[in-house]
């Protein structure tokens, strides 16, 4: 770890610029002495055609989401403690789209606890789909261990979210969890915290125009800031500084 802080350096002190894709990154590079100046803020997004709304939700079941990476960081441990808490209504389904290194273990534990009745893993498709998904459902989900590495993140996950236009019920801290407070997106909660969050998406599925208005309220927030269009243009700016 030492010559990896080492090498983290050098390559801080050489770069002429530094692009961070979170702000939570900003108090960390500062308290490496670099300077402010060369510290640039843009953030992963989506294009104008992908934050195009549209009419869906056409299915007949109320669905719970999960879209992205299954591995070490993600805790979808919790996802499955919902889906076990709330097996008893048969009108809402847990879905996962995606793939990683824990992925055959997730599979394994829905067979064994009996969740493949109101759980289903999805393997990887095309960004287009996975968004077309999202969309489709009414509850976005979105978990991080809580460890301090994971403080200063926001998934590209919670963006996507955002920009389908669904409210997103979260168990992660930091950074993440600010960004859905400010964006009034959702609903954070603590790992534990397995009632309130089963309560919260009771509350949901019962409350379409809550849903709407949270699902609103995060589109027009990654309208504002997660707008690859607008950001390719700093991006642009960046380069010609140069």
């Amino acid at each position: 770890m030492k010559a990896a802080y080492w090498l983290e350096n050098k390559v801080y002190q050489a770069s002429d610029e530094i692009l961070i894709n979170s702000e939570g990154f900003l108090t960390y590079l500062q308290d490496k002495e670099i300077n402010p100046s060369k510290i640039s803020f843009i953030p992963n997004g989506l294009t104008e055609q992908e934050l195009k709304k549209t009419i869906k939700r056409q299915r007949k079941k109320f669905t719970v989401i999960y879209a992205g990476n299954i591995g070490l960081a993600q805790n979808l441990d919790v996802f499955c403690e919902l889906a076990k808490a709330m097996a008893g209504d048969c009108e809402i389904k847990f879905k996962i789209v995606g793939y990683g290194y824990k992925k055959t273990q997730l599979e394994q534990r829905i067979l064994a606890e009996n969740l493949a009745q109101n759980t289903s893993i999805l393997p990887p498709d095309t960004r287009k789909n996975v968004l077309e998904m999202i969309r489709d459902a009414d509850i976005a989900f979105l978990s991080l261990t809580d460890h301090q590495a994971f403080h200063k993140v926001i998934p590209g996950k919670l963006i996507d979210y955002m920009g389908c236009s669904i409210p997103t019920v979260a168990v992660v801290s930091g950074y993440s969890k600010s960004i859905i407070e400010q964006a009034h997106c959702g609903f954070v909660f603590k790992e534990e915290e397995i009632k309130s969050i089963r309560d919260t998406i009771t509350l949901l599925k019962n409350s379409p125009q809550l849903r709407q208005d949270l699902g609103n309220n995060g589109w027009q927030f990654a309208m504002k800031y997660y707008n690859w269009d607008l950001n390719k243009q700093k991006l642009k700016e960046v380069c010609r500084d140069e």
